[in-house]
């Protein structure tokens, strides 16, 4: 039996800052407001969920979504729209560790939850729990869980078990193909909290995250590419592949409009060069700025990327580096902000992280944050010199490097670095710079703990 579901499309997004034929928009923008359509609370910010529909509701032929993890019942709704009233091709790739619906989480052992994953169950199941009588119907399934919504109406789903392993490290890209000419990345998965707040707490705001919204046939081609291969729709070989199944491809630049756009997928293998990879993408654009980069991410545990960022720190007294990391990651061992601050941090292993490089002229005007209630920094960007962007689903991590599946795009467009540069200060604004007391007495703890022996 097939459900679908009529979406209102009178409304249509406002936007943040747009260059011809590319877009951007943030769910956290102080200037704007929208009502979350769950909730009902009105709030700062723009809309992404609005902004994926109605680009979705635009297509006349294809749609091709690769997200980690797809929670959003409208979307859903939206897809199911498409494919069945307009005959629109849709096919969905997953990260299998979230191709569930809600029923199918609860059959988890318990003794394999981590107390993060349980509080997202019981976040969905009162998002699903529309009557709140502490009991799941079909017709709230219907009516609320994407991902059963998807199945009921016939969507074809993939993930990254589909190619014969356990899956691969994380299938963690969040983008859309439409019609092979326009492309949305995201860095917010397609859930509550990644785009509106979380369910049950009223003072969420959903993490941080933005929104790329570009239409170039060139561009999109690529992310045509890597989802073909994930799909196992490649003529040569039509099995799916995911991580280093995947063959390498290193960057491609394409031109929308007067600006320039380059992409790049990981996994990339530890036996090709460092410098061919995306986070050695990331490093040459980073070697290319000449007076300021400011950097907002979730995590930050590249080495190599922080050697760059001292090299270009120590060329000029007047160079400006402005670095948020999200409060989670920011204090613990391996963040590059400790190498910044010249602090060296013990694992529980008491061992120092490998290439461990405190900064000999520490840079104190870093730090973290103050996030709303519940919610991430989530964004993954660079902008270098107001002029280029660097944005996408990966983190600026080994295991995002070597392991996942992930993109990255750097945009050369100067509307589209400055409305990043203002996303920046916004977070700057509220932010703790230096390194708390906390994290020095934790410190000078472990190196107690660890040398008390000598």
């Amino acid at each position: 039996m097939k459900f679908i579901i009529a979406i209102t499309t009178t409304v249509f997004s406002s936007i943040v800052c747009a260059s011809a034929n590319m877009s951007v928009y943030f769910n956290q923008l102080e200037s704007e407001s929208y009502t979350d359509p769950y909730r009902k609370i009105t709030r700062p910010g723009q809309d992404l969920e609005k902004v994926i529909i109605e680009s979705i509701l635009e297509a006349k032929t294809s749609i091709d979504v690769a997200v980690q993890e797809l929670r959003l019942p409208r979307i859903a709704k939206a897809l199911a729209v498409k494919a069945l009233k307009d005959d629109v091709k849709i096919r969905v790739v997953l990260e299998n560790s979230y191709n569930n619906t809600l029923l199918t989480m609860g059959d988890e052992n318990e003794d394999d939850v981590n107390q993060h994953e349980a509080s997202r169950f019981v976040d969905l199941f009162a998002f699903i729990d529309m009557d709140n009588d502490n009991r799941i119907e079909p017709a709230e399934m219907a009516e609320r869980d994407a991902v059963h919504i998807l199945h009921l109406n016939n969507i074809p789903i993939k993930d990254d078990t589909h190619d014969g392993s356990m899956g691969s490290s994380l299938m963690h890209h969040k983008f859309l193909v439409i019609d092979g000419e326009t492309l949305i990345v995201s860095t917010a998965n397609f859930t509550l909290s990644g785009i509106h707040g979380d369910f049950t707490n009223p003072n969420s705001r959903g993490n941080a995250n933005s929104l790329v919204k570009i239409k170039s046939k060139q561009l999109a081609k690529s992310y045509q590419e890597e989802f073909e291969l994930m799909w196992g729709s490649v003529k040569a070989a039509r099995i799916p592949k995911f991580g280093h199944q995947k063959p390498y491809r290193g960057p491609k630049t394409s031109k929308v409009s007067s600006s320039s756009v380059s992409t790049q997928f990981s996994p990339t293998s530890r036996t090709l060069s460092w410098r061919k990879s995306v986070n050695g993408l990331i490093g040459k654009t980073l070697k290319s700025a000449k007076e300021e980069v400011l950097l907002a991410l979730f995590v930050f545990s590249e080495q190599r990327l922080s050697d760059v960022l001292q090299e270009k720190f120590e060329e000029t007294t007047r160079f400006r580096l402005g670095v948020l990391v999200e409060p989670k990651f920011a204090y613990r061992h391996y963040s590059e902000l400790l190498d910044m601050w010249g602090i060296g941090m013990l694992d529980n292993n008491c061992q120092y992280e490998a290439y461990n490089n405190p900064w000999a002229l520490p840079h104190y005007d870093v730090g973290a944050p103050i996030m709303p209630s519940g919610d991430f920094l989530h964004h993954k960007f660079a902008v270098i010199d107001r002029e280029t962007v660097i944005v996408g689903s990966q983190n600026w991590s080994d295991s995002a490097n070597h392991q996942n599946d992930e993109n990255i795009l750097v945009i050369k467009d100067k509307k589209i670095a400055e409305a990043y540069a203002q996303e920046f200060e916004r977070l700057e604004r509220k932010s703790r710079k230096g390194p708390p007391k906390s994290l020095l007495k934790r410190v000078q703890g472990m190196e107690e703990a660890c040398f008390s022996y000598l």
